[in-house]
This record gives structure tokens, C-alpha cells and sequence, in this order.
């Protein structure tokens, strides 16, 4: 995935009037961050080290596109006297296209994965093609190879998932 940069304004839902400027980046390594001029939420006083609260953005980058940033937190907050606040947040979640108010809401109605290759790839070819002329349709079953490894997935905090086929 190529590295992103997109700059637009940002608010929170419950304060659609209340609007920043900012800049959100994503590359592999560093992950999703939104950086903006001001503050999303206002300051509060309240003991140090107190539990992340999440958020969710909303945004509109300078080319029109709605964004929506899920499961956010603030891990970086300045003010200069005199001078302007700045925000940084840790994004978990990027959706570009629509604005959505959680994570728990669909995001997708449909989605798809494309693999070219895939029966050099496995050295199997799991599909099995059956064409029925009479009524017009094509009708394509996967067959179950024996069990092996299909994916590995190493995530940043050391877990890691292996995605059998049995």
C-alpha cells in the first residue's frame, strides 16, 4: 500500500461547526495519524494518565472527498503562549467516501478480492467451472485442497495469525 497524505478539514460529529485544518498521513511503518492546527476537543482538566478515550472524525479533503477516521485518540497536544494549539492523533481506522458515526455501523455492503494466479500460486486449482447452456449460467465451485497454510499475518504488536485451509 502507498504511503498517504491528505489535507482537508476535520471536526468530530457532535460539533459538525467546530472545524480544524489538518493533515492526515498513513505509510506501513508509522501507521495513520491526523495532525491538526487547533483543537478538536477543548482542553480538559483532569488528572494525568487518564484512560484513552476514542473518537471518531469526520473530515473533507481539499479535493472534495468525504473521510471518516475511526477508533481516534490524541497522542499529542500542544499549546504555545502566545501561539497556536496543534493536535496529533493516533488513527486506527481510515474510510474515504462517506462519513459514517461509528465502528460499529456497515461500512461496506459488499467487497471483493481478486486473485490472479491463485492456482499457480497454491500449485492447486481449487475452482471447478460447470457451464450449463439450456438455461444460460455458469455455475463455479470451489473444491478444498488438503489442509496447508494459505496466509501469515505478522500485526505490529508481535501477534501473530496464521490462516489455515482445512
Amino acid at each position: 500500500m502507498k504511503p498517504l497524505s491528505l489535507q482537508g478539514i476535520w471536526w468530530l460529529p457532535e460539533t459538525p461547526d467546530d472545524t480544524e485544518t489538518g493533515t492526515l498521513t498513513f505509510d506501513q511503518i508509522e501507521g495513520a495519524t491526523l495532525r491538526v492546527v487547533g483543537r478538536l476537543v477543548p482542553l480538559q482538566a483532569g488528572p494525568m494518565g487518564e484512560e484513552k478515550r476514542f473518537y471518531v472524525i469526520h473530515g473533507v479533503t481539499t479535493t472534495g472527498k468525504p473521510v471518516t477516521l475511526l477508533e481516534t485518540f490524541i497522542v499529542e497536544s500542544r499549546m504555545g503562549f502566545p501561539g497556536i494549539a496543534t493536535e496529533a492523533w493516533h488513527v486506527r481506522t481510515i474510510a474515504i467516501g462517506a462519513h459514517f458515526s461509528s465502528a460499529d455501523e456497515e461500512i461496506f455492503n459488499r467487497s471483493w478480492v481478486r486473485f490472479d494466479g491463485i492456482a499457480r500460486w497454491l500449485s492447486y486449482d481449487p475452482f471447478v467451472e460447470t457451464h450449463h447452456f439450456a438455461p444460460f449460467f455458469t455455475e463455479l465451485t470451489v473444491r478444498k485442497p488438503p489442509r496447508m497454510q494459505l496466509a501469515r499475518l505478522i500485526h505490529r504488536t508481535g501477534f501473530i495469525g496464521v490462516a489455515n485451509v482445512a
